[in-house]
């Protein structure tokens, strides 16, 4: 470290020893010396792994505030550091500057347009700014093959019962069901919105469907139970329920 230190003290702009001195002071954890080193480094050369270490230990330290400008300074470098960019649309979001995170997931999506991940990130924050026709939008181009695809479905149903439009939650949950059959959470919802449309007995179809496939999922057996409850068919009930 003294040797580092006296280097800096030749030539404050010697970028590489000051970063391995700010990273000899993270490895310590002291971070408030690290930022002082990676901040004199960025200030006076504009080095970018200057840069990349300070939003590191700000985002560790959920201050988004301060990553801003230098997740900035990373993505501007680079067209092609897709994971700059994402950072700092999510953290566009964390501050809810939502129109900002909007346009940087624009942006991204204008190279990589089948970035599911992205998608979702674009739907979510559509859906923060109450464009929720949008969101639908966004969120129903997740393919069936993606890791994102049972939430981002679930996602579109229940942003389409909010919009009233109950018919259409109905189809696209079906067609969750037929794309992706082993979703256990599908079913539920399926089945949540034939009770709230009054049709009870219609819902315990779903439900009897899904235990056949899913046994042993609680979640499915309790809601089967208490529609059984509801109905007067108490040993049904407590079966389902033991």
């Amino acid at each position: 470290a003294i040797a580092y230190k006296k280097a800096l003290e030749i030539r404050p702009s010697f970028g590489q020893a000051g970063l391995a001195l700010g990273y000899l002071h993270e490895e310590k954890g002291d971070n408030q010396q690290a930022i002082q080193i990676y901040r004199d480094i960025y200030d006076q050369s504009q080095e970018l792994a200057a840069a990349n270490r300070l939003a590191t230990i700000y985002l560790k330290n959920e201050k988004y505030k301060e990553a801003v400008p230098y997740l900035e300074a990373v993505a501007a470098s680079d067209a092609e550091d897709l994971n700059a960019r994402v950072k700092l649309g999510l953290v566009r979001m964390e501050l809810r500057d939502f129109d900002k995170a909007v346009a940087v997931f624009q942006e991204i999506l204008k190279k990589h347009p089948e970035a599911d991940r992205i998608h979702y990130y674009l739907g979510s924050t559509f859906e923060e700014q109450g464009k929720g026709v949008d969101a639908v939008k966004e969120l129903r181009l997740i393919r069936p093959d993606s890791k994102l695809y049972a939430d981002a479905a679930l996602h579109v149903a229940y942003l389409l019962k909010q919009q009233n439009q109950v018919d259409e939650a109905r189809n696209h949950i079906a067609q969750a069901i037929e794309e992706s059959p082993r979703i256990p959470a599908f079913y539920l919802f399926q089945a949540s919105l034939e009770e709230e449309g009054q049709n009870v007995e219609g819902a315990v179809v779903i439900l009897e469907q899904a235990v056949g496939r899913f046994p042993e999922e609680e979640k499915i057996l309790y809601y089967l139970g208490s529609l059984y409850d509801r109905k007067g068919e108490t040993d049904k009930s407590l079966a389902q329920m033991e």
